[in-house]
C-alpha cells in the first residue's frame, strides 16, 4: 500500500461574481473520483484538504483535467504538501511576537517561483501604506486598510511576476492548516 500524504489545494478564480461556479459538494466528488481520500472543502472559494498517494507534482494537472472534463472550463489548481503549508504559516514576515491584525493579512500562493527580474520589477512598485514580501512561491501581503481598497491584488501579482497566483486571507490560511493537521 502506498503512503498517503496530506495536501492543501487552492482553485484560482471560482465562484467569483457568478463566474466559474462550482458547488463544493460537487468539487469534493471530483477529488474523490481521482482517488483522493479524506477530502474536506472549506468555504466556497475552492479550498480543499485531502490525502493522496499521487506524487505532488502530478496532482495539479490531474485535478485541472478532471475539473475541465466535469465543469467545462479551465481552473488553475495550486497544491502544497502539509509540511509546506505549515512552513508558509510559520514564516510569515509580518507577524512579530504574535502581533498582526489578522483581517489585513493575506498570502498569495504562486504556482512557481518567479524569475529574479520579475521579482525586482514587482518590488519597484510602492503601494504607500500596503506592504508585501515575496518569499519563494508565496507573497505575504499586509494591507493598511482593506484588501478591496488596494491595487496590490492578484492581477498585479500575476502581471508583474508572470505566474499564476491565488490569494487567501490569514484566517483561511490558518483554518486550512488546522484542517490538514486533523487528517
Amino acid at each position: 500500500m502506498q503512503k498517503m500524504n496530506t495536501y492543501v489545494s487552492l482553485l484560482r478564480g471560482i465562484n467569483v461574481a457568478g463566474q466559474k461556479k462550482i458547488k463544493m459538494e460537487h468539487l469534493k466528488r471530483v477529488y474523490e473520483s481521482k482517488g483522493f481520500e479524506n477530502v474536506i472543502t472549506y468555504i466556497q472559494s475552492g479550498n480543499v484538504v485531502f490525502k493522496s498517494a499521487l506524487q505532488q507534482d502530478k496532482i495539479s494537472s490531474s485535478l485541472e483535467e478532471a475539473i475541465k472534463a466535469e465543469f467545462g472550463f479551465e481552473v488553475p489548481v495550486i497544491v502544497r504538501s502539509l509540511d509546506e503549508w505549515i512552513k508558509i504559516c510559520d514564516k510569515n514576515p509580518f507577524i512579530k511576537n504574535g502581533e498582526l491584525e489578522e483581517g489585513n493579512q493575506y498570502v498569495a500562493i504562486l504556482n512557481k517561483v518567479p524569475e529574479k527580474s520579475a521579482i525586482e520589477h514587482a518590488l519597484a512598485f510602492d503601494f504607500i501604506n500596503d506592504s508585501f514580501s515575496i518569499e519563494g512561491r508565496e507573497v505575504y501581503i499586509w494591507y493598511a486598510s482593506k484588501f478591496s481598497d488596494s491595487k496590490l491584488d492578484n492581477k498585479f501579482l500575476e502581471s508583474k511576476l508572470k505566474v499564476v497566483s491565488t490569494m487567501r486571507n490569514w484566517n483561511t490560511m490558518n483554518k486550512l492548516k488546522e484542517l490538514a493537521l486533523s487528517l
